[in-house]
């Protein structure tokens, strides 16, 4: 993998880990907006490595009782 290849894959983890936290921020207010979690789950799986759990988006921004 050459320079520009390693930008550009740190680039576009950068970008959907962004998009994640920011998603998940706003989940945390409005747990209930099935469109939000409709982004969070896309964003979920394309950054999502074989053999590793996924959260789902249900269970974001669940404050524990």
């Amino acid at each position: 993998m050459n320079q520009y290849d390693k930008k550009k894959l740190l680039n576009y983890i950068d970008t959907v880990s962004f998009a994640l936290i920011d998603t998940t921020l706003y989940l945390d207010t409005h747990p209930n907006d099935q469109k939000a979690i409709n982004h969070f789950n896309q964003y979920q799986k394309a950054i999502t490595l074989p053999n590793v759990p996924v959260i789902e988006a249900s269970t974001v921004g669940m404050i524990p009782s």
